[in-house]
């Protein structure tokens, strides 16, 4: 028995180590896959150490339950505020006017935001136009999508509400699908890649820093073909322009141009490789992501949002936050929100994420998750307040 616990709590050992291996050394096959679930091995550091306190041995007691006790440790970061006395329920509001009332601060904008994995485009179309409707949601990313889910998000109207959205260019080597980004709020310039990372392009529209983010009408998008360049973020002059969701043009540009002093933010709908398409690309796109900062300039803000394929636990994701990103689940302090998969309620990830430029005074409010049918995903939605 003895020797049966101590190569349990060997192999649990090594396994949280891995955690610790240095950003892109995670990019080989399995490691992946075993460090996402380091945040359950506190269930055989639990099993070692009933098995050593039945034995009498309780010096291996001891090391498993530190064992055991060290797997949820690393949610720390995430329950910073659990027990704060401010009003939080865990859940959206219960109607659009509450979450319009919530939505709206005097001086101080605020977003609401949602992304979604469409699974190869599988998603009901209907159910996330009524979520956008019912959410009050100003961004909308998606990722997996094909051909057939946008018209099927067209014919649900979804561009009656969010009448902007650029969409990444097709390529077969896409990742499940390509990815797209749509909103109702006036919008100074647009990219289909806003980096270049190896996977699915990450499509980005830059809106204007307003006094309050709103469901009216704006400026359109300016697009550009490659990555987005520094500065390029108000640049209004390129040819083309962003197109409703019935394919006409956008009105005229009439907000911002390269020389508006105005601050800005910069949404990007993102989704680097699973593991399973190349462990070297997986890590490369997350690590990649951190160049969205090169695109900005000073003072102004990024929110990255998609299935980001990773979790704290993994090096390259947290090279990427060590870039200058925070986690909104982890900076509402709240707990973990969990997005896959959708039909196993556990054990489940947190693989979708709204990250946010840090140090610019960005409030998460709120932030949850909820199932959408035919996705195995589940929609995350954040409301980010510019303090």
């Amino acid at each position: 028995m003895i020797w049966f616990i101590v190569v349990l709590l060997v192999v649990v050992a090594a396994w949280m180590a891995l955690r610790l291996l240095p950003a892109g050394a995670d990019g080989h096959m399995p490691l992946p896959y075993l460090i996402a679930f380091t945040r359950y091995l506190w269930i055989p550091g639990f099993v070692a150490a009933l098995l050593a306190a039945w034995s009498g041995l309780w010096w291996l007691t001891l090391i498993a339950a530190a064992l055991a006790l060290a797997a949820p440790a690393f949610d720390l970061p995430y329950l910073r505020h659990l027990w704060s006395l401010q009003d939080w329920s865990g859940t959206q509001p219960s109607s659009p006017a509450a979450a319009r009332g919530r939505d709206m601060v005097p001086g101080r904008p605020t977003y609401r935001v949602m992304t979604l994995n469409c699974r190869y485009g599988h998603a009901d179309a209907r159910a996330i136009v009524d979520a956008v409707r019912e959410r009050n949601i100003a961004v909308l990313a998606l990722q997996e999508m094909d051909a057939g889910l946008i018209e099927r998000l067209d014919d649900a109207g979804l561009g009656a509400m969010l009448p902007r959205h650029q969409l990444g260019n097709m390529h077969i080597t896409d990742n499940g699908g390509y990815n797209g980004i749509w909103t109702a709020l006036p919008v100074n310039a647009s990219t289909p890649m806003t980096v270049d990372i190896p996977a699915a392009e990450s499509p980005g529209i830059v809106v204007p820093l307003a006094s309050g983010a709103s469901a009216g009408t704006g400026g359109p998008c300016a697009g550009t073909d490659g990555p987005m360049a520094v500065g390029a973020s108000l640049d209004t002059s390129a040819a083309t322009t962003a197109t409703t969701m019935s394919g006409d043009a956008a009105p005229e540009a009439s907000g911002p141009t390269a020389a508006s002093p105005e601050r800005t933010i910069l949404f990007v709908s993102a989704h680097p490789k699973s593991p399973m398409r190349g462990c070297a690309d997986w890590s490369r796109g997350i690590i990649g992501l951190g160049a969205v900062h090169e695109t900005l300039r000073a003072g102004d803000i990024a929110v990255v949002m998609g299935d980001l394929n990773s979790t704290n636990h993994h090096p390259s994701f947290r090279r990427l936050l060590r870039s200058g990103f925070r986690d909104a689940a982890m900076a509402r302090g709240r707990g973990r929100v969990l997005t896959f998969p959708s039909w196993l309620a556990w054990p489940r990830l947190e693989l979708d994420h709204v990250l946010f430029t840090d140090g610019h005074g960005v409030v998460v409010d709120e932030i949850s998750s909820f199932p959408v049918p035919g996705s195995d995903h589940l929609a995350l939605t954040a409301t980010l307040r510019m303090s």
